[in-house]
């Protein structure tokens, strides 16, 4: 019988791109979502052990205006799978919050090397490894989250795109993907997260959605995107339990 678990490989490398003072790469933690787990009877048809490396997780991009996504889609759009827009600029698109994964990555200049930057999931292990959470230090580390999200199918989207959204809970279709945030990003809507689940969604961010737009940041020689989360209200009890059921819970 097979197993598979629903995780982005530790391997998987995305350029999280942001401010050039803060371009880092983002190195994807293992987030479980579990799926049914097939075997030769079962309607997959599917033996052997089937690990996060054998699959090719969706993620949700924001597009900056610099990097290979902008030569086709407008900077300050959200995409999933890099090739369907949930939002275009001025525009926000809907998704609950399933699962936060939280760590520690070093800030490493994009381009600079073909390493992986260390990276270490306590303050701890980032002291260890010789590092500092104290920005401007030689090794600084920067908080990195993965946030596994169930996004809802823009009501515009078309036959071909709606593949890609195929849970539904009566009402919408959604669809699961890795959202993840660094520096900036991590501060506009990774805190916000996280302290809605300290005194809104104590019982679980599973229970609450949100409407995420882009917003424009600058400084003195760039500028660059966010996202940026507003929290739209909390699931019925229904509802709530089919995000539960999504996130494994």
């Amino acid at each position: 019988m097979a197993t598979i678990s629903f995780t982005p490989s530790s391997r998987e490398i995305t350029e999280t791109n942001i401010d050039k003072a803060e371009v880092s790469l983002a190195v994807i933690e293992p987030t479980p979502l579990a799926v049914s787990a097939p075997s030769s009877t079962g309607k997959l048809g599917i033996e052997g052990e089937i690990t996060s490396d054998d699959l090719r997780v969706p993620r949700v991009n924001l597009v900056q205006k610099s990097g290979q996504l902008c030569d086709n889609f407008a900077p300050g759009s959200f995409l999933f799978d890099k090739q369907v827009v949930i939002s275009k600029p001025g525009a926000s698109f809907i998704a609950t919050p399933l699962r936060f994964k939280k760590y520690y990555q070093e800030k490493v200049e994009f381009g600079t090397t073909t390493d992986m930057p260390a990276r270490a999931n306590t303050a701890e292990e980032v002291r260890a490894l010789g590092g500092s959470l104290i920005y401007g230090h030689d090794r600084y580390f920067q908080d990195v989250a993965d946030i596994m999200m169930a996004v809802q199918a823009p009501s515009d989207v078309d036959e071909d795109a709606l593949q890609f959204f195929s849970y539904n809970d009566g009402d919408n279709s959604y669809g699961l993907a890795i959202y993840t945030i660094a520096a900036s990003a991590y501060t506009s809507l990774g805190k916000r997260l996280l302290t809605d689940a300290q005194f809104l969604l104590k019982d679980g961010l599973f229970n609450g959605q949100y409407e995420i737009n882009s917003e424009l940041r600058k400084n003195a020689s760039n500028s660059w995107y966010v996202p940026v989360g507003k929290f739209a209200g909390k699931h019925s009890a229904e509802k709530a339990e089919f995000f539960r059921n999504l996130a494994s819970l």
